[in-house]
């Protein structure tokens, strides 16, 4: 199996919804388990494979799905599964953990054509959700546990809508992060993530298609965000007059002559800067 495109893709996948078992012997098993209704990308993932493998569907129990005359839920699931020893040790090298992984998973920044949008497409399939609100608002959510990958998607969202990072706490139920973007820089993202041809779980492909064709209302005001400020920017403003710091940093008056309230008076006023900017 090559590194490429698809590859990235599927590793992404895999860090969320797959798992890499060892066992005595040097024994083990890496699978990827889905609900049966996503089982197009099992098939496709089972062609880019170049060893022997088993795909199954099967029956579990859940709190939600089809009711049995027993009154249990059962959702039916589909699994790839490879017991191929180098395979395991080429995935294992290429970022796939064994056994408990969802803490420690990292994007393979190691590997020479590992492709970031490819990547977190596969982390999205597995772990995140997007489509509209109730308002009709499109939104890109993922949850994750993984510090590593919190970080990377975070500034990969920054690079792409061109706003500061997302500042987020670990969640103390589940110490997961919710991470959310919504109406233009959804698209944007989903634009760039979701492109045509690409490897994806069909069900969210679609939604990533309305998603593209969406246009703000005419009649729905955009709000602009907060421009973080930097140490170097309160540094300018307070040896520079409000006029010249206005032309040079594109800020308004009432901005300026705010901050240097805060920069003079400290910590009553707010002053805060992101890990980016220190």
């Amino acid at each position: 199996m090559k590194i490429d495109n698809v590859f990235s893709y599927i590793l992404g996948l895999a860090q969320t919804d797959g798992h890499l078992q060892e066992r005595s012997r040097d024994r083990g098993i890496f699978s990827i388990t889905l609900n049966g209704k996503d089982a197009n990308i099992i098939e496709a993932i089972s062609e880019h494979i170049d060893c022997n493998y088993t795909v199954s569907y099967f029956e579990q129990k859940s709190n939600f799905g089809v009711s049995s005359k027993y009154g249990e839920y059962k959702t039916k699931m589909v699994s790839i599964r490879v017991c191929n020893k180098d395979f395991r040790k080429f995935i294992n090298e290429c970022g796939m953990p064994y056994g408990n992984k969802s803490k420690i998973i990292k994007p393979p920044l190691h590997l020479e054509y590992f492709s970031s949008k490819d990547y977190i497409r596969g982390i999205l399939d597995g772990d995140g959700s997007l489509g509209f609100d109730k308002k009709g608002h499109p939104f890109l959510n993922l949850t994750i546990a993984s510090v590593f990958v919190k970080d990377f998607y975070n500034q990969y969202i920054s690079e792409i809508t061109g706003r500061p990072l997302l500042r987020m706490k670990r969640r103390q139920r589940g110490g997961t992060y919710d991470m959310s973007v919504h109406k233009e820089d959804a698209v944007e993202i989903v634009k760039e993530i979701y492109y045509d041809g690409c490897m994806s779980i069909n069900r969210k492909k679609e939604k990533a298609e309305l998603i593209k064709s969406w246009v703000r209302p005419e009649n729905m005001r955009k709000r602009f965000y907060q421009k973080a400020w930097t140490e170097e920017e309160d540094n300018y403003i307070m040896t520079h007059s409000v006029k010249e710091s206005m032309k040079f940093l594109g800020r308004t008056k009432s901005s300026v002559d705010m901050r240097k309230a805060r920069v003079k008076y400290g910590k009553g006023y707010g002053i805060s800067y992101t890990k980016k900017d220190m």
